[in-house]
Formats: structure tokens, sequence, C-alpha cells
């Protein structure tokens, strides 16, 4: 899988970020690159995203740039799954989301599963949250997701392994 990130940039599209940009994930990724894999967004409730853009916008950009799965992964900044599916249900129903983008996403997504010959298997080290990671995460939660939390105490529903790599 590749992961976008929420950045700009203007040589590869003068008016969205990679996450809603068509330019970058069908033009650049999937026609000039050949990649034929699954994309996921980054997080959608990040500010870059979600301050930016109204969540019928983000959708529909997204699903129609070429991404196959949405992350809406921060349980702090809470999306209702019920207005989520609606407004994606909503947009496929009018057609500005074309049903054979969903079926795509699904296709590559049922590939990526079966194809998976050795499963992730995640090694019991946990991370030693001293008073200074937890403040360092409180402030990258106030910058990034806007909010400020008493604890950072997270119930995980799924994990999405995260590499990123300059070349």
């Amino acid at each position: 899988m590749i992961i976008t990130a929420h950045v700009f940039n203007k040589k590869l599209d003068i008016n969205y970020p990679a996450t809603l940009s068509y330019n970058t994930n069908t033009k650049l990724l999937r026609q000039e690159m050949g990649y034929d894999g699954v994309i996921i967004s980054d997080d959608m409730q990040m500010k870059a995203i979600s301050k930016q853009f109204s969540l019928k916008d983000t959708v529909t950009l997204a699903i129609n740039s070429g991404v196959d799965f949405l992350l809406f992964g921060n349980q702090l900044a809470y999306q209702d799954t019920g207005e989520l599916i609606e407004v994606i249900y909503k947009q496929v129903k009018s057609g500005k989301v074309p049903l054979k983008r969903i079926i795509e996403s699904n296709k590559r997504i049922d590939k990526l599963l079966k194809n998976s010959l050795n499963p992730i298997k995640i090694i019991d080290r946990p991370i030693d949250f001293t008073p200074k990671r937890i403040d360092m995460s409180k402030a990258y939660i106030k910058e990034h997701y806007g909010l400020h939390v008493k604890n950072i105490e997270i119930d995980p529903k799924v994990i999405v392994l995260h590499w990123t790599a300059v070349m």
C-alpha cells in the first residue's frame, strides 16, 4: 500500500494536496509509475484537510483522485460513521463519485487481502510513556488536531503501520 500525505506541491497540483489530487494519485502514481496497489489516505480528520474542506468535498475529491481506502483514525477528532457512510452514499447515488471507482477500490483491497502471504505480526514491545512523551503527544494532538486533551489513552480499532522514505 501507499499512504498519501496531506502535503501541497504546486508542481504536481496547483489546487489540491496529494490526498485529494487526481494529478498525484491517478496520473502520477497509477498512470506514469504504473502502481496498481491500494492507495490509503492519511488521517482525513487532520487539520490540513478537515479545516480546509467539507466532509463531502473531502471524500469526493479523495475517492475520485484514486484513493482506495479512507483513513479516519483519530478517535480524538470524532467522525460519525453513519454520517460518513451517508455522505459517500449520496455522492455515489448522485454520480459525483462514480460507482466504478468504488468497485475498483474494492477489487484492489480484496486483492491485497488475498495476496497477503505473511500476515504482519505485532511484537509486544510497549512504549514507555514517560511524562515527557505524554507532554509531547499532547502537543502533537493540539498542533495537528486542534484539541486540548487531558490524557492520551486510546482504544485502537485498527493499526496502520506507517513508513516514510525519502529518495
